[in-house]
């Protein structure tokens, strides 16, 4: 799939796109995971109204309406290799075999992403933010220790989702021995990137 989204004409379309990919995932992978609940969230910035029975254990990973801080991109210096004052560990990598795209549309100013990849083994990402936000589906494999500014690490295993908050630096780290199947989703406005890299190695790693 192009790196340029396509147009969706309709509402009743972008659900029925984001359908297919659930049943893509439920195929392949065994569950549904609840993607309109986390497009709504993103596109909210709150997910303090889902109604999911996928419960995360660590609500403060999660924003609310009442309680959510935002943040300025500005406030973040141009290069960051650290979390919290200290380098996460593993190597610096980018998904093995790059993404593939399972959903990417524009609709009414907003560009709907929906992103596979390979975390290899003992592996992380580079430290970096979304302007937006993002959820990260791990969809097989290899649990996930995810590094954020001003929070404390935590883990999350296969089936699980951990949501990556919106202009706040952050790594994802594969704590596990085997490699880890990852789904990311963006709502972000049009001609916004996904991600903004602050770790100079991890940019250089851009295909």
């Amino acid at each position: 799939m192009s790196d340029k989204p396509t147009r969706v004409k309709s509402k009743r379309r972008l659900l029925k796109k984001i359908d297919k990919v659930v049943d893509w995932v439920e195929n392949k992978y065994g569950f549904r995971p609840n993607l309109s609940d986390d497009i709504t969230g993103l596109l909210r910035n709150s997910f303090s109204d889902v109604n999911d029975p996928m419960i995360f254990e660590e609500a403060e990973f999660w924003p609310k309406r009442d309680t959510a801080d935002v943040f300025e991109p500005s406030q973040w210096p141009d290069i960051m290799t650290t979390i919290n004052g200290t380098k996460p560990p593993s190597e610096v990598s980018r998904y093995t075999d790059g993404t593939e795209y399972l959903l990417n549309v524009k609709y009414k100013g907003m560009r709907y992403v929906i992103e596979t990849g390979n975390r290899a083994s003992d592996t992380r990402s580079g430290v970096h933010m979304h302007d937006s936000g993002g959820v990260t589906w791990i969809l097989d494999g290899g649990d996930m220790s995810i590094f954020v500014q001003g929070l404390t690490p935590t883990v999350f295993e296969e089936e699980e989702r951990f949501y990556m908050p919106a202009s706040v630096p952050m790594s994802a780290v594969n704590v596990s021995g085997e490699d880890s199947v990852q789904m990311n989703i963006f709502v972000v406005p049009l001609g916004e990137d996904l991600a903004t890299d602050l770790d100079p190695s991890f940019a250089a790693g851009k295909s």
